[in-house]
């Protein structure tokens, strides 16, 4: 059993170091933003529905095949949003939807939920690989369908977030535009990241604009502004 515990627990920090190391690696892919570089009315924007320091960051290359932001939480590390630089290009109510969809995976630690999420399925293959390995291989898949879910799950409530803040049609209004804008649009991604997102698209697991339109139109009005 003391090797048991012992293999759950370099797990969880084999775990923690793998978000760790994306975290940094996806930091220094970017560069520091100032309130300069940001126009007013999105700082203040900001400030209003974030008060907690944060790192803001802008990538150094971009993939012309996809507009990717991201929201990274891992403690002791700053709050990290990576915008592209065409998102200060945006029309401002397009780059509020965008940075307050962001906003709503740091307010909910989406990525820490996530975390934790694979760190119980990692405990339960673990526990079940020691009574029985086929078990345990019958239980990865499972576990692993239900971390995804919970990523997936998150993306929505980051939406649904962003249309509390700025009202469910103003959001589903952007969506549309954007769904739109990349209709057409089906170059292959260059870089890592990227593809990654292309594929976690094509499978289902981050959700489509379409499936975001879909959700936000059955979310209740009572909360829009």
């Amino acid at each position: 059993m003391s090797i048991l515990v012992l293999e759950i627990v370099l797990a969880i920090i084999a775990l923690y170091l793998a978000y760790t190391i994306q975290y940094l690696a996806i930091s220094l892919r970017g560069i520091d933003l100032d309130q300069k570089t940001i126009p007013e009315d999105l700082s203040r924007f900001l400030r209003r529905i974030y008060s907690n320091e944060i790192s803001l960051k802008m990538w150094k290359r971009e993939d012309s095949s996809m507009l990717i932001m991201a929201a990274l939480y891992t403690p002791p590390f700053k709050p990290l949003i990576m915008v592209d630089s065409r998102f200060l290009k945006e029309k401002t109510d397009v780059a509020k939807v965008f940075l307050a969809h962001e906003i709503g995976h740091l307010r909910r630690k989406s990525q820490l939920r996530v975390f934790i999420t694979a760190m119980i399925a990692l405990i339960v293959v673990f526990i079940a690989g020691y009574f029985n390995d086929i078990l345990s291989l019958l239980l990865f898949p499972i576990m692993i369908s239900i971390v995804f879910l919970i990523y997936r799950r998150e993306e929505f409530e980051a939406d649904k977030y962003a249309a509390e803040v700025l009202g469910v049609d103003n959001v589903i209004k952007v969506y549309r535009y954007v769904e739109e804008r990349i209709r057409g649009k089906k170059s292959m991604p260059k870089s890592l990241i990227h593809f990654t997102i292309y594929v976690l698209r094509k499978v289902g697991i981050y959700p489509s604009i379409r499936s975001r339109i879909e959700k936000l139109s059955d979310y209740s009005p009572e909360t829009s502004k």
